[in-house]
């Protein structure tokens, strides 16, 4: 009745062990006088256990049910240790019910530094990393009692657990992969194409929906951006005299890379990155025209220089052409200092492809001319790469691959590879482990339907689609899909599906993070014919009715691990405050991300309203989007008759935002040190001690100490502000059950505070400011050695077993700044900071941030114990 089947572990370890079913297939027999022992009553629940497990896990699948929403911590101070998860329900892969039935708060930096710390020890994580935050059933022994019989042990006295509490315990995956399911049929379908000319580039981010096209055009190149919500043009970048090369997004969708090889002679390939989080609709200049050259004095130029993302590594990036070689380009995120590249030692052929994985552990590059049909393997673990492992591709022909590409499966990670002067597309199982292990290998022998060109893979990495062209001129470009586990099985029939028409001319493919969208920018040089566009092309679930006869092929398993993700925050920083994002506006860096790697499992109830609300307005209904920009101006025609009054014209533009209301302050007074440990037990003696004015007798004070000088308050006013209360009649009090506190008599006076070299928060001694001062950076409430409650608490030292309780109060509304105008200071200090046995809390903690409310109550407490002071 353990932990079954986690197949990935809790981080991503993708560890094995036992299966999920309780095999308990024989149920009890009851009959009267029949002997019932342990393994019947056990058997009975394994047999009802197993049998509900499967009927969730087979029959309902598995997945979140509803809540468990991941949200910021409410406190900012704390948003960079704890997140907060929201009670509610799920069934893991093995059909286990997972219940929170309140909030909890996990503490995902400490997880994060022990799971980083089992792979990497002694090393301290730098990141940016892909954090997921993932949910797994646990079983709790609990109330042990004593075991009567026991007959594998050897003695008396043997305890046992009474009761298996069924719990959950929250875990963290680094850089795990997300987890696509690809569906087990597709077939293409050509939606629109962009009218965009000479198109030869294209990138796309799902989170900001956002496509990015890269044209050239009469020896400028022109960035176009498109809202892919809607395909409306938004504000182009141009930059002059230069061709365009290739164009890059970021693993977080926040810069966009552009390569262009100038026009002037002897210049080097040049690289220009813009921000996309400064202005919704604009992109704004980063760097501009850095040299794509492993030398500052090259001036070699290099038409072929392509560019390949760090996934998951923000602002890094290869570039990589038959001049430049390969390029790590680091740093490309900051504002200083100006990044240079570093070249890549290992590869010493012209490269023509590389990719990155998704876990950002390797680089794999194919080098034009290759003979020894080899990819090259470079570890990103430290910096220069090294070559890791070299993949053969075969051991029968000459392969000289000339296009890659990669995707994450629940078993590792698959490599394709295009030969595509032999038109064979390979395929190359990489263990988690790493290249380094063993690698198997498949490829396709299928006849292309035309030239096979260039080769993307599906997110799950099931399905690949190969851009090819044919004989005509120009040349007709066409998609075809490629079904890899089909290759893989070694299936004779299925491998290829239909190739889809998509444009004509020079082209190249790109696919959307999600799968659904295959970009295709293409241009054909002709002036009277069609030069260019971006043909968008669907990928459609094959035959819908096809799913129903799956059922036939496998069983719900935990091929994805029992730990359930819960939400995913990319671009992690260690140490870095983790938060919600802002309502309406895309998921940024170190923001929460509830949806796009949980798995959902709704109820009947959820997918009744799906239904009903398909049935009533149809598939594609749904509110009416923005209103896309005016195109552009046409050509003027003649004068017409004057038509009647338009309607009223649409409403101006929003003014200025006013000015800021009433709320949070800054710069205001605060506490910033106590001549107490709040909550500590003291002797009297332990007090601190201040001479009084007049004299030179000395007495008992409470001190309190501020970061600004305050205006002194008069005699009439102190008493009332600044007042220590205890109770006269504690003992008599106490014995009756309840507490009658008073304030003690003393007096208000400004003094110079000594603040403790090993504790900021502590005052040591305090001496009077002599004079009548008007202002002061501390006060003191010095008792009075003649009143009775003083004398009562002297008392105190003779009687052993005697406590007494202390209050200090200090009325933050009454004490004023002197500042022009006067504020009342922000009484806010003390926090209920009190930790734990094995890590005992200071009991108190100074204000976290500048932002503060005017005035409020300082209260502090203290106990009193018998005996004279150290």
């Amino acid at each position: 009745m353990g932990n079954c089947n986690c197949k990935q572990g809790t981080n991503g370890t993708h560890h094995m062990c036992t299966e999920c079913d309780i095999l308990q297939l024989a149920r009890n027999n009851y009959f009267t006088g029949k002997l019932l022992v342990e393994r019947d009553f056990t058997d009975e629940q394994r047999y009802t256990m197993g049998k509900l497990r499967r009927h969730d896990q087979k029959l309902h699948g598995w997945g979140t049910v509803c809540g468990l929403k991941v949200k910021q911590h409410p406190n900012p101070a704390c948003q960079s240790q704890y997140v907060v998860v929201e009670p509610g329900t799920a069934i893991d892969c093995c059909g286990r019910e997972i219940l929170l039935n309140c909030e909890e708060y996990f503490d995902f930096e400490a997880k994060f530094l022990e799971n980083w710390q089992k792979n990497n020890p002694g090393v301290q994580p730098s990141g940016p990393y892909k954090l997921q935050i993932c949910l797994s059933y646990k079983e709790c022994p609990t109330e042990k009692v004593p075991a009567l019989f026991d007959d594998c042990a050897s003695g008396g006295g043997i305890c046992q657990p009474n009761r298996i509490l069924e719990s959950h315990c929250l875990d963290v995956i680094i850089n795990g992969p997300s987890p696509h399911t690809d569906p087990p049929g597709v077939f293409l379908k050509w939606d629109f194409t962009e009218n965009i000319a000479n198109a030869v580039s294209v990138a796309e981010d799902d989170a900001s929906e956002r496509l990015y096209v890269l044209t050239t055009t009469a020896g400028n190149t022109t960035l176009y951006v498109i809202d892919t919500a809607n395909y409306t043009l938004l504000t182009p970048i141009t930059i002059s005299n230069c061709q365009g090369l290739d164009v890059a997004v970021s693993g977080e969708g926040d810069l966009v890379y552009v390569a262009v090889q100038p026009s002037a002679a002897a210049t080097p390939p040049q690289l220009y990155i813009y921000n996309t989080t400064t202005s919704p609709n604009t992109l704004t200049p980063v760097w501009s025209a850095l040299s794509i050259a492993a030398s500052s004095t090259s001036t070699t130029p290099d038409p072929s220089v392509q560019l390949a993302v760090f996934p998951g590594t923000e602002g890094s990036l290869f570039t990589f052409g038959a001049q430049t070689g390969v390029l790590a380009w680091s740093g490309l995120n900051a504002t200083s200092p100006s990044p240079t590249p570093m070249a890549v030692s290992a590869i010493t052929a012209p490269p023509v492809a590389v990719v990155v994985s998704p876990d950002n552990q390797y680089a794999y590059v194919a080098v034009s001319g290759s003979t020894s049909n080899a990819i090259s393997a470079l570890s990103l673990a430290a910096s220069p790469f090294t070559v890791a492992a070299t993949i053969n591709l075969s051991t029968t022909t000459t392969a000289a691959p000339t296009s890659l590409a990669i995707a994450s499966t629940t078993k590792g990670t698959t490599l394709a590879a295009l030969d595509t002067t032999a038109q064979i597309l390979y395929f190359v199982d990489i263990p988690t482990a790493g290249p380094s292990g063993t690698v198997v290998v498949t490829q396709t022998n299928s006849p292309f339907a035309y030239t096979a060109q260039q080769v993307l893979l599906s997110p799950g990495a099931r399905w690949a689609y190969v851009l090819e062209q044919d004989t005509s001129t120009p040349p007709n470009v066409y998609i075809q899909p490629v079904d890899e586990h089909a290759v893989e099985m070694g299936s004779p029939t299925g491998v290829m599906g239909s190739a889809v028409a998509v444009g004509v001319g020079t082209a190249n493919e790109t696919i959307s993070q999600d799968g659904t969208h295959i970009y295709v920018p293409y241009q054909y040089t002709s002036p009277t014919e069609v030069t260019g566009g971006v043909a968008i092309v669907d990928v459609m679930q094959q035959d819908c009715g096809d799913i129903f006869k799956t059922v036939i092929d496998w069983c719900p398993d935990c091929a994805e691990g029992n730990c359930l993700i819960l939400a995913t925050i990319n671009g992690y920083q260690y140490q870095s405050p983790v938060t919600d994002p802002a309502p309406g506006s895309p998921i940024a860096a170190g923001q929460i991300d509830n949806l796009t790697d949980r798995r959902l499992l709704v109820s009947t109830d959820i997918l009744t309203r799906a239904v009903q609300c398909i049935l009533d307005q149809g598939v594609n209904a749904g509110p009416a989007g923005p209103q896309g920009p005016p195109g552009p101006a046409g050509a003027t025609g003649a004068t017409g008759a004057t038509g009647a009054t338009g309607a009223q014209g649409p409403m101006g533009a929003t003014g200025p935002q006013g000015p800021a209301g009433p709320g949070l302050e800054t710069g205001l007074v605060q506490i910033t040190a106590l001549s107490w440990t709040h909550g500590a037990t003291l002797k009297f003696g332990d007090l601190l001690q201040i001479p009084l004015l007049p004299g030179g007798a000395s007495a008992a004070a409470f001190v309190i100490a501020f970061n600004g000088s305050v205006q002194m308050p008069n005699t009439q006013d102190a008493a009332h502000i600044f007042q220590v209360l205890i109770d006269p009649s504690f003992a008599a009090d106490q014995a009756a059950g309840f507490e009658n506190p008073c304030a003690v008599s003393g007096s208000v006076i400004a003094v110079t505070p000594t603040i403790s070299s090993t504790n900021p928060n502590l005052i040591t001694a305090a001496s009077p400011v002599a004079g009548s001062p008007s202002q002061t950076g501390a006060l003191a409430l010095v008792l009075d050695p003649k009143s009775t409650a003083y004398q009562e608490i002297e008392i105190l030292q003779a009687i052993p077993e005697r406590t007494v309780d202390i209050w200090v109060r200090l009325r933050g509304d009454f004490l004023l700044d002197t500042g022009t105008p006067a504020r009342a200071i922000s009484a806010e200090f003390v926090r209920a900071d009190f930790g734990t046995s094995a890590s005992p809390g200071t009991g108190q903690r100074p204000p976290g941030s500048g932002l503060c409310l005017e005035g409020g109550t300082f209260e502090s407490w203290l106990t009193l114990v018998s005996g004279v002071g150290q």
